[in-house]
């Protein structure tokens, strides 16, 4: 069986980790640039943007081991506004950074479209999946009601369906190019 999760993270999570000299360096990068006076942003910037999601979320967790501090509240400590927001997002797993993505796109009067879609739209079953249990676990709310609750229309229909998981997953005997022709003339 196939794991959704690469080896590093699930072995970080088994309490097997393999750290590498590079999440150690990026530590030590992070720890500099926010000590003392003032912040380093391009430090930031240089060792959470050139990681990958799965290099950043072993960073976050030896960060704490490391210097006993939650990366995203130092980064929440040490940065604001657009770029504060950003730098926090990506100390945060995927799954977890959606899930604010969507808080604060429903959050308050009204609801951001803009940001709430390119999250939930488009998501495996696996991933919507994921997504689903971090928002529940982070806000203790189940996504589809929140959904329910701030649209409506055809968009809430979308949103709802996305939300549902009932993505056909690709099969590329079944789903082919004559298909996807006989398809569109059966469409228009």
């Amino acid at each position: 069986m196939t794991s959704i999760y690469p080896d590093e993270v699930r072995n970080l999570q088994l309490g097997d980790p393999e750290y590498g000299p590079e999440i150690e360096e990026a530590c030590d990068a992070i720890h500099t640039a926010t000590k003392g006076f003032g912040t380093d942003e391009q430090s930031i910037i240089n060792t959470l943007g050139s990681f990958t999601p799965s290099q950043r979320f072993i960073l976050s967790q030896r960060y704490k081991e490391k210097f006993g501090k939650d990366l995203y509240n130092l980064v929440d400590s040490e940065t604001s506004f657009n770029f504060g927001t950003l730098a926090k997002l990506l100390s945060l797993p995927i799954p977890e950074a959606e899930a604010k993505i969507i808080r604060m796109a429903t959050k308050g009067i009204g609801t951001n479209e803009k940001l709430l879609w390119p999250v939930i739209c488009g998501r495996t079953n696996v991933e919507m999946n994921l997504l689903k249990k971090a928002y529940f676990k982070r806000y203790n709310e189940d996504l589809a009601i929140l959904l329910s609750s701030e649209l409506s229309g055809d968009l809430k229909k979308l949103a709802l369906a996305c939300v549902q998981g009932l993505e056909e997953e690709f099969d590329p005997s079944y789903h082919t190019e004559s298909r996807a022709a006989e398809d569109a003339k059966l469409f228009y």
